[in-house]
């Protein structure tokens, strides 16, 4: 895990600004809430930290459902598709919907692309 993110980490400060969205924080939250409770904390306060750097943008999942996927892809994945954030390059590990964003001319990195790259 901690190679993951060192590898996460080594990626992302090729790039000026990291833009996420509330739901993509609330899914990393979550999962953070899942790992042993012996790092839980300093994984916390990493993630608070990131946070502070982030560029957050919002739309209202109002608006979400009627994007085209909403019904294949849900909350999360769709807002990634709202028009609001096609001018992000998007980086993801799920297969799917790299594939469907790359088909559909967006700009994705998938991260299981990259995990054995060499970043440095």
């Amino acid at each position: 895990m901690i190679c993951l993110y060192a590898t996460l980490i080594t990626f992302l400060t090729h790039f000026a600004h990291v833009a996420t969205t509330p739901t993509i924080l609330t899914e990393v939250s979550n999962l953070l809430g899942q790992v042993p409770e012996t790092i839980r904390p300093l994984l916390y306060q990493i993630f608070a930290t990131a946070m502070r750097t982030f560029r957050e943008g919002y739309v209202a999942s109002a608006d979400i459902v009627d994007v085209p996927g909403f019904h294949t892809f849900g909350l999360t994945d769709t807002n990634i598709l709202h028009e609001e954030n096609s001018k992000y390059l998007v980086l993801t590990d799920d297969f799917r919907l790299s594939q469907y964003l790359q088909t559909n001319g967006r700009d994705v990195v998938n991260f299981n692309h990259i995990r054995t790259a060499n970043w440095t």
